[in-house]
């Protein structure tokens, strides 16, 4: 998909927008917004309350941003702000900009527009923004959708959601399922992250009343997503992650910092599904909310719930166990996201449904940096000679995903795989390996552009999987990092 038709798929200025005055960025998300420009989080509620468009503006990350953000219609970020923040913003379809680079933000006050063409900016006084061309939209995955339903076994597009507004447009956008529920992002207001902040710095088991409160949000807000996704006939499909927040995210830095001095032993013991050994009785009261909720919902969908961060057979087999306790009968999938998953693979099919491959952390241990190391990312790209690693799936990294897919399948020929990475949004050669992998579906962003483009490509997959596959070189034995 060119510039020309990202344009019309996203918010959009009739003419670009730029000048000696505008402040450019150097990354954002989603498109173009107007809007009244405020840091004040009680201002920016109250121009809400009045029907105005409000431009929400920090000069970097705090936990409290990831409830605050929702409902706003814009988000400057003078640093380069939290990658999970960006995350937020694509999935909510909130117009952003991150880490200023070059020119003056214009006063508080002042009414604003976030651009995206020519280039991420910023530029004083309202502009008149074109929302995404539904009729374009249509014609692009109404055409997609009919050459896909002739090869009923190609690869399905999910939508990543936290949120049943996020749900609703996901419907309304025509996605066939929802691929990735982060429930660690279930906070309404300061007190839900208070709870979760709790959670982070509990050394073993948390008190009771901390787990009644963390259940109770899980509850509801899982009540609220499955009567969303009962709005498709049938119900929407949807894969649940448990508990894996971004410990590093949600935690302000001297609150991390000084838990990290204080527990070093710790540390190791927080990356997802050690989640429910670490802290006893969590597991289970997060299955229990979510089960019941589906019940008392009545959802009419498909669910499966997602175990984060496997990397071994017992990891599974302990979740496995916490299902068996109720009375439900829901897919369980691990999320393999490691080389050290990767090589456990064979067994770790043997308790699951299927599997989802976390592409972007995947990719982040094989580079050796995060997506939010920008020098690091673009010495990997000029060493390898490479695109963006975190906009198109890489070489090695397809070699590590081509080893997970055989090794589970050895154990269950028949073993559904999916990814909800960013990665796999509208660009061809990652949807072309996916789609020779035989995955089941891809999970992309919410929004027109990802949503179409991601379409569109799968539906020409069928017949270019295998010379896509070709063309990234990837081969069928099992690399040096994995074996």
């Amino acid at each position: 998909m060119g510039d020309l038709n990202a344009k019309i798929l996203c918010p959009h200025t009739e003419t670009a927008v730029s000048g000696d005055d505008a402040a450019t960025f150097r990354k954002g998300a989603v498109g173009a917004a107007t809007g009244i420009l405020t840091s004040d989080i009680t201002k920016a509620k109250m121009l809400k309350k009045e029907g105005k468009k409000v431009i929400f503006l920090i000069d970097d990350y705090v936990p409290e941003h990831t409830h605050q953000i929702t409902d706003m219609d814009g988000l400057v970020v003078k640093g380069k702000g939290a990658s999970h923040l960006a995350i937020l913003c694509q999935n909510f379809a909130i117009p952003a900009v991150f880490g200023l680079d070059g020119g003056e933000i214009p006063r508080e006050g002042d009414e604003v527009t976030i651009s995206r063409f020519p280039q991420w900016n910023l530029t004083k006084g309202g502009v008149a923004i074109k929302p995404p061309d539904a009729e374009y939209f249509q014609e692009i995955t109404k055409d997609a959708d009919a050459k896909r339903r002739q090869h009923p076994n190609g690869i399905k597009v999910f939508a990543n959601a936290s949120s049943a507004k996020e749900i609703e447009r996901a419907i309304a956008l025509g996605a066939e399922g929802i691929g990735l529920v982060r429930t660690e992002f279930f906070i309404r207001d300061n007190a839900d992250l208070k709870t979760i902040k709790e959670l982070l710095l509990t050394k073993r088991r948390p008190n009771q009343k901390i787990l009644d409160s963390f259940e109770e949000t899980q509850y509801w807000e899982s009540r609220k997503l499955f009567a969303a996704a009962n709005k498709k006939n049938g119900g929407l499909p949807m894969l649940v992650r448990l508990f894996d927040p971004p410990y590093d995210e949600l935690l302000d830095d001297a609150a991390r910092k000084n838990f990290e001095t204080s527990h070093p032993d710790e540390m190791d013991t927080r990356r997802g599904v050690q989640w429910a050994e670490t802290l006893s009785g969590l597991y289970k009261a997060q299955v229990r909310a979510i089960l019941d909720a589906a019940k008392d919902e009545g959802y009419r969908g498909a669910l499966t719930l997602m175990v984060p961060h496997v990397e071994s057979q017992e990891e599974m087999q302990q979740v496995r166990d916490i299902l068996g306790e109720t009375n439900h009968r829901v897919k369980l999938f691990a999320v393999i996201e490691s080389y050290k998953g990767a090589r456990e693979a064979r067994k770790i099919a043997s308790m699951a449904d299927g599997i989802l491959v976390a592409a972007s952390d995947l990719t982040a241990e094989v580079i050796g940096c995060d997506r939010s190391n920008e020098q690091g990312i673009k010495d990997w790209m000029d060493k390898n000679n490479a695109p963006n690693p975190f906009q198109s799936l890489s070489q090695p990294v397809c070699a590590v995903i081509e080893t997970i897919v055989s090794e589970a399948r050895k154990t269950n020929p028949h073993m559904l795989f999916t990814t909800p990475s960013a990665q796999v949004a509208g660009d061809a050669k990652s949807i072309g390996f996916c789609n020779g992998q035989g995955f089941d579906s891809v999970s992309v962003p919410a929004t027109h552009e990802c949503i179409a483009s991601t379409k569109f490509l799968a539906s020409v997959m069928d017949k270019a999987s295998q010379e896509m596959r070709k063309a990234l070189h990837v081969e069928n034995n099992v690399s040096q990092n994995v074996r």
